[in-house]
């Protein structure tokens, strides 16, 4: 991966596209660590954005003939996402205007766990799941996906329950590489149990959000032909401010509060912290944005209000006011986002490094491995099939270590093993190759000799 983004140092820049899941942080992470490596980031957008654009552009004509709302449904490998957008069309300032409806996603199915359901039934590699599930397009193994199939279905009707409540759904258009399996489909059309809409699938499943994301770049900068498209976004997760209690700052699928107020009744707090609800982000995720300590508080009582203003266009402080009784300061504050500490942009650069070094390394051995393996697997196929005559054993131990090595190279598992294992397995592997080639040299030997009329001297000259 560092190796394919270094190829844009010399670009004007790149796009990053994040999941509208990802907390600033998680953003600001992912941007900073591309300019630390001198990657230029011309700007961010997520994918419920790009979608917008793509669909506001596309479909004018339908816009301009009628308000639309639609669901969209993202089927992706590790995660499923389903928002609405409802898209009109403003004459007095010739824009398309989309409204946010509604946002839910879960990290539980997709189209990988598609795959590692059917290979844990079915006994095979994740890779081999996979080639099954594209050549079919998933026809036969709907049985072996009950539990991915009703975590589609939950977040669908979810989304669909929240969204139809604020406008009718006139279309749910599928998007993703999982949404090209045919039971996806059923399944999205079931769960969302909406008769007058039509389940649809008009963009390209794999860079529909990618070319979306590019037209709202151009769009920006006046270098396209279709009509400006201005989105009102809505928060993906709650986001509380704390003090000494706890206030609601953003509400998920709603817009976020400027003005906070708090009653202090134990003399205050010494940092303020703007916290995601965990529930709302991924697993692993700092649920911390940004935190501040006051620097001038003078006014201490148990009873106090305190006004907090807050940016509306990021999560971040604007201006505290501590109030006692009718005496009131400005309270001064220092502090920053979390994002705006690079050391966890520089943590995942050395990360990404040393994931690449590491990849390196274990493809040198895997060559290794998989040239040795394939040859004693070669061998001992001729043998067991007839077209060769060998006489040199192997434990089924040692066959079983061998033909799993390969399955390991196959499905490429190999990559999450500990370097040190690698090199274990590569020495291992050697070894057995090595006995098992001994052994059937020494046999050939001992043929020979016990039979040396084999072998005719005149065949042979000095």
């Amino acid at each position: 991966m560092a190796e394919k983004l270094l190829k844009y140092r010399s670009s004007e820049g790149v796009l990053p596209i994040y999941p509208f899941f990802f907390t600033k942080t998680q953003q600001e992470t992912i941007s900073n660590a591309l300019r630390l490596v001198g990657i230029p980031v011309v700007t961010t957008v997520d994918d419920i954005t790009s979608m917008g654009v793509i669909y506001g552009a596309y479909y004018i004509d339908k816009i301009l003939k009628g308000n639309r709302h639609v669901l969209f449904v993202d089927i992706g490998g590790t995660t499923v996402k389903a928002y609405g957008e409802y898209f009109m069309f403003d004459p007095q300032i010739q824009k398309t205007m989309i409204n946010e409806t509604v946002s839910v996603w879960t990290e539980k199915t997709g189209g990988y766990f598609f795959a590692k359901s059917i290979a844990a039934k079915r006994n095979m590699t994740i890779r081999e799941a996979e080639k099954l599930l594209i050549e079919s397009s998933g026809i036969g193994y709907e049985n072996d996906l009950d539990d991915e199939l009703q975590e589609i279905a939950r977040i669908v009707d979810k989304a669909a329950t929240l969204a139809s409540a604020t406008f009718p759904i006139d279309e749910i258009q599928l998007i993703g590489g999982g949404s090209n399996y045919h039971f996806i489909k059923s399944v999205v059309s079931s769960a969302a149990n909406i008769s007058k809409a039509s389940v649809l699938h008009d963009f390209n499943s794999f860079d529909a959000i990618a070319r979306g994301a590019t037209l709202g770049l151009l769009m920006s900068t006046g270098n396209y032909k279709y009509k400006p498209i201005i989105i009102d976004k809505h928060s993906p997760f709650n986001i509380f401010l704390q003090c000494e209690d706890r206030h609601v700052y953003c509400q998920h699928g709603d817009r976020c509060t400027q003005y906070i107020m708090e009653n202090i009744f134990s003399g205050g707090c010494d940092e303020l912290k703007i916290v995601v609800d965990e529930r709302d982000i991924g697993e692993g995720v700092n649920p911390l944005i940004a935190s501040y300590v006051f620097t001038n508080l003078t006014l201490t009582s148990p009873n106090a209000t305190a006004y907090f203003t807050m940016n509306l266009n990021q999560p971040t402080l604007q201006s505290v006011k501590w109030c006692v009784s009718d005496q009131c300061q400005y309270v001064g504050f220092s502090g920053q986002m979390v994002a705006d500490d690079i050391s966890g942009s520089r943590q995942f650069v050395e990360h990404l490094t040393e994931a690449e070094k590491k990849k390196r390394e274990i493809t040198k051995y895997m060559e290794k491995i998989q040239n040795d393996a394939e040859a004693v697997v070669r061998d001992l196929d001729k043998v067991r099939s007839g077209k060769a005559d060998m006489f040199g054993t192997i434990t089924k131990s040692n066959e079983k270590k061998i033909r799993k090595s390969l399955k390991q190279i196959e499905d490429k598992s190999i990559f999450k093993m500990e370097l040190k294992d690698v090199k274990k397995l590569a020495d291992d592997v050697e070894k057995i190759k090595t006995n098992f080639l001994k052994a059937n040299t020494k046999q050939e030997l001992r043929k020979v000799d016990e039979f040396p009329d084999i072998i005719d001297p005149d065949s042979f000259s000095l």
